[in-house]
C-alpha cells in the first residue's frame, strides 16, 4: 500500500501554526489569536473531508516510515482515528476561544500558545497511530509540552502539585516503555493488529502477562485510575484551568484508550485480567465521586468528575474482556462514555473558567447564579451536565445504556448491576451539585478570599470581557458550548442515524476485533436500561437532599471551622 504523506499534515499543521502564531504574537496578540482561529478552523475542515472519505467512501489513508526494529512511525486515518481527532479538535476549538481573554494580559502568552498547539499536535498523533510504541511516544511528548503549561504561572501550590503529577506520569511512561520492550521481545511486533494476530497464533505466557500488566498500569497512571488516582487529581487541580481541561478531557481519556488497546489485542476473554480491571474500575468510580462530592474547589470537583467518568469507561473495558462474543455492548459503551465525558468536561471547565474570572474565587459556593442573564452559557452547561450524568436523550445515556446491557446480558452478574446503578446515582448527584451551585443556589456571604498567589490566576484586568474583541470571543465560545450540547442531544435522541449508525460504530467493533457481521442494532431505550436510569435518578434525589444538604455539608462546615480556629490561634500566637 502506497504511503500517503499528507497524513503527516494532520498533526504537524497545528504545531506549525503555533510556531507562526508565536512570531505573529510578538507584534500583535490580536493577529495571533485570529491566526490560531484560522489554524483550528482549517484543521476541522481537513478532518471533515477525511470523515467524508473514510465514513462515506470507505477510504483509508496510511503512512509507514522507518521500519527499523518494527518501531518506525506508523500512522493511519480510518474512521476510528478520524473520529477521535475530531473530538480532540472540537475540544481545542472551545478552549482557544476562552483563552483569548484569559491570556490577554499575559506577557508570556506567546510561549503558552506555542506549547499549547504543540501539545494539541501530539494528542492528534496519538489518535492517528496504529502502533503501541508510537502511541507511547506521542503521549509522552504531549505530557512534556503540558508540564511547562501547568507551571506557566509561578504559583507555589501549582508548581508543587504539577511536579508531583508529572513525576507520577513519568513513572507511568517508564512502565509503559518497559511493557512495550517485553511485548516486542515476545510478539515481535507492537502494531495493534500485529499483536492480536501473534497472540492468537502463539498464545500467551508469563512474558505476555507481565508486559501487558506493566503497560496497563502505566496507562492507568495517566488516566488517574485506582490506586494512584489521588496524586493525579491533586496534581492537576492547582494549575491553569485551560491546561486542566486538556488533561481531563483528552490526555486522561487517551490513557483509557491505551488500556482498551492492551485489553482487546492481548487479553480478550482473559478472566484474570478482566477482573483486575473490574476492581480498579469500581474503586476509581468510588474515589472520583467522593472527590467531586466533598471538595469545595471547583478545579478539584471537576477533576473528580473526570476520574469518576474514567472509572465508568474502565468498567466498560473490563466487560469487553469478560464479555467474550457479546462484548460489542462494552465497546459501544467505551466509545460513547469517552466522547460524552470529554465534551461535557470541556464545557464545564470553560464555564468554571469564566466564573472564576467573574467572581474571583475557586470556591464553588462563590460561583453562584452564573446562568442568570446569560442564556447561552446556561443552556450549554445544562446540556453538558445532562449528558455527563447520563440522562435519557443524551450521548452520555447511550454509554450508560450500553454499559447496563453489557452487565446484564453479556456478564449477567446481578451484584454488579446493583453496584453500577448506585455509582450512576452518585455520579448524577455530583453533577447535580455543580449545576445547583452554578445556576440556582443563593450566594453565601462567607467565602475564602484568594491568596496573593492565586490572585495572579484571576487578574483584575482579565476578569471581565472589556473590549469588543473580548465580548465577541466570549460570545463565540458560548455558542460553541451550546452547539456541543446540541450535538450530544441529537446523538442521544436519534442514535441510529448518528453515533449508532453502522458506518460509524462498525469500525470501532472491528478495531476491537469483532466482525461487522456481529453488529446489531442496540435498543438504547430498552425497558431494563430505562428502569435502571429511573432508579438511579430516584437515588440521586435522595442522596442530594439527605447527603449533600446533611452529612457532607455538616462535615465540610466543621472541617472549615476547625481550620479557621487553628488559623486564628496561630495568628494570636504570632501577635
Amino acid at each position: 500500500m502506497a504511503n500517503n504523506y499528507g497524513v503527516l499534515l494532520i498533526f504537524l499543521f497545528p504545531m506549525l501554526g503555533g510556531v507562526i502564531g508565536f512570531f505573529l504574537g510578538k507584534k500583535d496578540k490580536g493577529t495571533r489569536n485570529d491566526w490560531i482561529d484560522i489554524v483550528v478552523t482549517v484543521q476541522l475542515a481537513m478532518l471533515a473531508y477525511l470523515a467524508y472519505m473514510t465514513i462515506g467512501k470507505g477510504v483509508q489513508f496510511d503512512l509507514s516510515l522507518g521500519k527499523a526494529l518494527g518501531l518506525g512511525l506508523s500512522l493511519t486515518m480510518d474512521v476510528v482515528s478520524v473520529t477521535l481527532s475530531i473530538l480532540v479538535t472540537v475540544v481545542v476549538a472551545i478552549i482557544t476561544q476562552f483563552m483569548k481573554v484569559s491570556m490577554k494580559e499575559e506577557e508570556s502568552s506567546n510561549r503558552f500558545y506555542l506549547l499549547f498547539m504543540c501539545m494539541f499536535g501530539m494528542v492528534l498523533g496519538a489518535c492517528m497511530t496504529d502502533n503501541l510504541f508510537n502511541f507511547f511516544m506521542f503521549i509522552t511528548l504531549a505530557l512534556l509540552f503540558a508540564w511547562p503549561l501547568l507551571l506557566h504561572r509561578k504559583d507555589k501550590a501549582a508548581i508543587k502539585n504539577a511536579n508531583i503529577y508529572i513525576g507520577f506520569v513519568t513513572a507511568g511512561m517508564v512502565l509503559i516503555l518497559s511493557g512495550i520492550v517485553i511485548l516486542f521481545g515476545y510478539l515481535g511486533s507492537v502494531n495493534y493488529n500485529g499483536m492480536y494476530t501473534s497472540v492468537m497464533s502463539r498464545g500467551g505466557n508469563s512474558a505476555l502477562l507481565i508486559g501487558g500488566l506493566l503497560a496497563t498500569f502505566g496507562f492507568a497512571m495517566t488516566a488517574g485510575v485506582f490506586p494512584i488516582q489521588f496524586q493525579v487529581t491533586r496534581g492537576c487541580s492547582y494549575g491553569l484551568i485551560e491546561v486542566s481541561t486538556v488533561i481531563a478531557s483528552l490526555i486522561s481519556k487517551l490513557g483509557i484508550y491505551g488500556i482498551l488497546v492492551i485489553a482487546v489485542d492481548l487479553f480478550v476473554e482473559n478472566k484474570f485480567y478482566g477482573r483486575i480491571l473490574l476492581v480498579a474500575a469500581i474503586m476509581t468510580m468510588i474515589w472520583g465521586v467522593l472527590i467531586s462530592l466533598t471538595a469545595t474547589d471547583i478545579r478539584k470537583i471537576l477533576m473528580g468528575l473526570d476520574v469518576a467518568t474514567n472509572g465508568f469507561a474502565l468498567l466498560a473495558v473490563s466487560l469487553v474482556v469478560l464479555g467474550g462474543s457479546s462484548n460489542q455492548y462494552g465497546v459501544r459503551s467505551v466509545v460513547y462514555l469517552l466522547f460524552a465525558s470529554a465534551f461535557s468536561l470541556a464545557v464545564l471547565y470553560m464555564v468554571s473558567l469564566e466564573l472564576v474570572r467573574r467572581n474571583k474565587t475557586y470556591e464553588i459556593k462563590g460561583l453562584i447564579a452564573a446562568g442568570k442573564g446569560n442564556p447561552l452559557l446556561g443552556a450549554g452547561t445544562l446540556l453538558a451536565g445532562l449528558s455527563l450524568a447520563g440522562i435519557p436523550g443524551t450521548l452520555g445515556y447511550l454509554g450508560h445504556s450500553a454499559l447496563f446491557k453489557s452487565i446484564s446480558t453479556a456478564i449477567g452478574w446481578k451484584w454488579l448491576v446493583v453496584v453500577y446503578i448506585i455509582m450512576w446515582a452518585f455520579l448524577m448527584t455530583a453533577v447535580l451539585r455543580v449545576f445547583m451551585k452554578f445556576f440556582i443556589s443563593k450566594p453565601e456571604e462567607k467565602l475564602r478570599i484568594l491568596t496573593s498567589e492565586e490572585e495572579r490566576l484571576v487578574d483584575d484586568d482579565s476578569t471581565q470581557a472589556k473590549g469588543k474583541d473580548d465580548r465577541r470571543a466570549y460570545r463565540f465560545g458560548e455558542v460553541l458550548l451550546l452547539l456541543v450540547g446540541i450535538v450530544q442531544i441529537a446523538a442521544g435522541i436519534i442514535p441510529q442515524w448518528t453515533v449508532g449508525h453502522k458506518a460509524v460504530i462498525a469500525p470501532f467493533l472491528n478495531f476491537c476485533h469483532l466482525n461487522e457481521t456481529v453488529h446489531v442494532d442496540l435498543k438504547y431505550f430498552s425497558k431494563g436500561a430505562v428502569i435502571a436510569c429511573v432508579v438511579a435518578v430516584v437515588l440521586c434525589a435522595l442522596l442530594y437532599t439527605n447527603l449533600i444538604h446533611g452529612i457532607l455539608l455538616r462535615a465540610i462546615r466543621n472541617r472549615k471551622n476547625k481550620k479557621l480556629k487553628e488559623e486564628a490561634e496561630q495568628l494570636n500566637e504570632n501577635k
